[in-house]
Protein backbone atom coordinates (compact mmCIF):
# COMPACT_ATOMS: atom_id res chain seq x y z
CA UNK A 1 0.00 0.00 0.00
CA UNK A 2 2.82 2.20 0.76
CA UNK A 3 4.69 1.89 -2.57
CA UNK A 4 1.15 2.40 -4.59
CA UNK A 5 1.30 5.73 -2.53
CA UNK A 6 4.67 6.79 -3.02
CA UNK A 7 3.77 6.16 -6.39
CA UNK A 8 0.72 8.41 -6.54
CA UNK A 9 2.13 11.14 -5.17
CA UNK A 10 5.32 11.10 -7.32
CA UNK A 11 2.67 11.23 -10.83
CA UNK A 12 0.58 14.00 -8.87
CA UNK A 13 4.04 15.80 -8.15
CA UNK A 14 5.08 15.40 -11.75
CA UNK A 15 1.58 16.47 -13.28
CA UNK A 16 1.45 19.57 -11.45
CA UNK A 17 5.12 20.26 -12.67
CA UNK A 18 4.08 19.86 -16.52
CA UNK A 19 0.86 22.01 -15.44
CA UNK A 20 2.83 24.58 -14.43
CA UNK A 21 5.25 24.48 -16.87
CA UNK A 22 2.04 24.29 -19.83
CA UNK A 23 0.49 27.70 -18.01
CA UNK A 24 3.86 29.35 -18.22
CA UNK A 25 3.92 28.65 -21.93
CA UNK A 26 0.23 29.90 -22.56
CA UNK A 27 0.64 32.82 -20.07
CA UNK A 28 4.22 33.83 -22.12
CA UNK A 29 2.58 33.26 -25.53
CA UNK A 30 -0.42 35.17 -24.47
CA UNK A 31 1.80 38.22 -23.39
CA UNK A 32 4.06 38.04 -27.07
CA UNK A 33 1.18 38.22 -29.09
CA UNK A 34 -0.77 41.26 -27.19
CA UNK A 35 2.55 42.53 -27.36
CA UNK A 36 2.86 41.81 -31.51
CA UNK A 37 -0.51 43.10 -32.10
CA UNK A 38 0.63 46.46 -30.52
CA UNK A 39 3.30 46.83 -32.33
CA UNK A 40 1.37 46.32 -35.86
CA UNK A 41 -1.21 48.56 -34.88
CA UNK A 42 1.28 51.28 -34.12
CA UNK A 43 3.07 50.78 -37.73
CA UNK A 44 1.31 52.44 -40.56
CA UNK A 45 -0.49 49.71 -42.88
CA UNK A 46 1.74 50.16 -46.39
CA UNK A 47 0.16 46.72 -47.44
CA UNK A 48 -2.75 46.76 -50.38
Amino acid sequence: MIAFINSFLSYVLLFFIMAAIAGFGIFAGITMRKKKNLKDAAAPESEA
